[in-house]
């Protein structure tokens, strides 16, 4: 199996080197590539990094122009688009995985059994995770001024949480990820998912339920999923754990 890994991050340097180390140790054939984006962090970990991840690039900090309702659609779309589009570069994959710089892959062999039923599914699709019930940025509100929410969060919509997910490869050879529109400045989720449902759609696959599984239980708890890795490691509140 060839796997390829991109990881969007900032601050969390210890982290991703660790899973770095993890999944390079529990696999021959895996491509990392890390997208930074620029904290003027210059630690040690950001240098082991740089030596061990197959591709690393280091991107402009978006915060300037920013603010806490956009900074994340700007830089997960950037990030993970150029974090994609240098693994298609790169050659084919069977599975292709995604992960924010504060999830850790702890246990890399216990993801195995999602690769391969990925791969064995005829239909091409992938495993997320989704915050069903919650009630998420629409693309026409204005949280700045008190206007939030309005985009529930549905099994009739596309939205995936950024932290992790798993992918056919096959995808990524019809550009899945590689250019990530901003179709809601408020709500990378549903930049995600746009992307998903454009790729499959061209497909010719047309209802995106039929071809992706939700890992977390209960489904109205996005991090409620830990088989093989963690979730929000510094905490909802930046609240370390020991790595």
């Amino acid at each position: 199996m060839k796997l390829g890994v991109v990881i969007t991050m900032y601050d969390e340097s210890d982290v991703v080197l660790q899973s770095i180390k993890n999944l390079k140790n529990t696999y021959n054939n895996v491509t990392i590539v890390v997208v930074h984006s620029d904290n003027n962090g210059n630690n040690n970990s950001i240098h082991e990094i740089i030596i061990r991840a197959d591709q690393y690039f280091k991107l402009e900090d978006l915060s300037s122009g920013s603010n806490q309702y956009t900074i994340a659609s700007k830089a997960m779309t950037r990030n993970y688009s150029t974090g994609f589009v240098a693994l298609k570069k790169s050659g084919k994959f069977d599975i292709v995985m995604g992960i924010t710089g504060d999830t850790l892959i702890n246990t890399p062999y216990n993801l195995q059994k999602y690769y391969n039923t990925v791969i064995n599914n005829k239909q091409l699709g992938g495993y997320v995770l989704r915050a069903i019930g919650q009630n998420f940025h629409s693309h026409d509100s204005d949280p700045e001024n008190g206007k939030e929410g309005g985009r529930p969060q549905t099994y009739d919509n596309c939205d995936i949480m950024p932290q992790f997910f798993i992918f056919d490869g096959k995808l990524l050879d019809n550009n899945l990820f590689c250019d990530i529109k901003i179709t809601n400045k408020y709500t990378s989720e549903q930049c995600l998912g746009d992307n998903i449902l454009e790729i499959m759609n061209k497909l010719g696959n047309k209802k995106f339920t039929d071809h992706i599984t939700i890992l977390n239980k209960p489904h109205n708890y996005a991090y409620g999923f830990n088989d093989g890795i963690l979730l929000q490691t510094k905490g909802l509140g930046h609240t370390r754990k020991n790595l």
